[in-house]
């Protein structure tokens, strides 16, 4: 079994999925904590017996302390908690590497809503539909307020990273048979 992340600090999403492609889960880590979200990502890993984690790692080139604190110290937390439940070490992916082999690399000039298409595109290609997350999170979705409207544009957005989620986990089940740590943009936690 493949548990690939896409990893965030406030919204990640995973996928796992059978070596014969099928989707066994999928999860997201609204409204927990970093590390309530680094214990379920290993959780899920437990629970499904994975022997390969692939989680997305901070893209090149941000320079901004504000935007890579937060999830590098996720990331740190992540390991930990793979580590403390006896899974073996996740392999972290530049999003280049995976985007530009399944397709999906972002062209200067496109905007997030186009890009956000054609990477759905290519996922529907491999027969794959994200959860309609404002039914999935129905009930954490507050009635009235500014809340409403900031959580209902979080989710929108996100249906995004569960199709990243997916799109690592098809690229992982087609380069694991090479050596990961020669691939370019790959790296062992370990």
């Amino acid at each position: 079994m493949i548990l690939t992340v896409d990893l965030a600090a406030k919204f990640s999403a995973g996928i796992v999925r059978g070596r014969d492609g099928q989707v066994h889960c999928e999860f997201d880590t609204l409204n927990r904590t970093p590390r309530e979200a680094a214990k379920m990502i290993a959780d899920m890993g437990t629970l499904f017996g994975c022997d390969l984690i692939v989680i997305e790692d901070v893209p090149f080139g941000i320079s901004s302390q504000f935007m890579v604190k937060p999830v590098l110290r996720l990331q740190g937390r992540v390991i930990q908690a793979i580590e403390d439940a006896g899974l073996p070490a996740p392999w972290f992916v530049a999003p280049a590497t995976w985007q530009r082999s399944m397709g999906v690399f972002k062209k200067r000039g496109t905007k997030p809503a186009e890009q956000a298409r054609i990477t759905a595109a290519v996922a529907a290609e491999f027969g794959y539909t994200p959860p309609n997350l404002l039914e999935v999170h129905a009930h954490e979705i507050p009635e009235k307020g500014p809340e409403r409207t900031k959580i209902r544009a979080l989710l929108n957005k996100s249906s995004t990273d569960y199709v990243d989620a997916f799109l690592i986990s098809q690229w992982a089940g087609t380069v694991e048979q090479y050596d990961l740590a020669s691939i370019q943009g790959v790296q062992a936690a370990a």
